[in-house]
């Protein structure tokens, strides 16, 4: 199944680049399971480099593929803007990243920032989060302060609450 999300996105990704915004995705798929997880869509380069991420942790569309073209739609914006043209995007990975519940953490030991995500709760609500980075060596401790920069917490202020993020990665091969 998430083999053929992952044509979608290509597909998807190619034609957004080329400003065809009007393109019916749901046609293309035999099945179309209700959005029940968060998304999160990634392009690398073709060293497998991070060049721009954009997701949810929550679902935000009433489609699994809707979800998909959604987040696909503002990180082709976030490439045009920075002058990523069709010929490079071919040179381009996408990574889908499927969220699971979050899952409340009591103390740092129980969170490995290479294979699991991170989300930060705030006192006041503000809600970060980080990915798993397996290719950075990130510490438990950066993987936190990289989830506040995202929501603007100091973590430094107030009690803050941690839930592992566990994520089903499916990553296009290069051609």
């Amino acid at each position: 199944m998430f083999n053929s999300y992952l044509k979608l996105t290509r597909i998807l990704f190619d034609q957004y680049l080329q400003g065809q915004e009007g393109f019916d995705y749901e046609q293309i798929l035999e099945s179309k399971p209700q959005a029940s997880q968060g998304v999160f869509v990634s392009l690398l380069d073709n060293q497998g480099k991070l060049i721009l991420v954009a997701g949810s942790l929550y679902p935000t569309a009433e489609t699994l593929a809707g979800e998909i073209a959604r987040h696909l739609l503002l990180l082709c914006r976030q490439a045009k803007d920075r002058g990523l043209v069709p010929e490079q995007a071919e040179m381009c990975r996408l990574v889908l990243d499927f969220i699971s519940d979050l899952q409340e953490i009591e103390h740092l030991g129980q969170l490995d920032p290479a294979t699991e995500g991170l989300s930060v709760l705030a006192e006041d609500g503000r809600l970060g989060w980080a990915l798993p980075c397996a290719e950075a060596d990130f510490t438990v401790k950066q993987q936190i302060a990289q989830a506040c920069l995202r929501a603007g917490i100091d973590p430094r202020a107030g009690k803050l609450r941690l839930f592992s993020i566990q994520i089903s990665q499916h990553l296009e091969e290069l051609a």
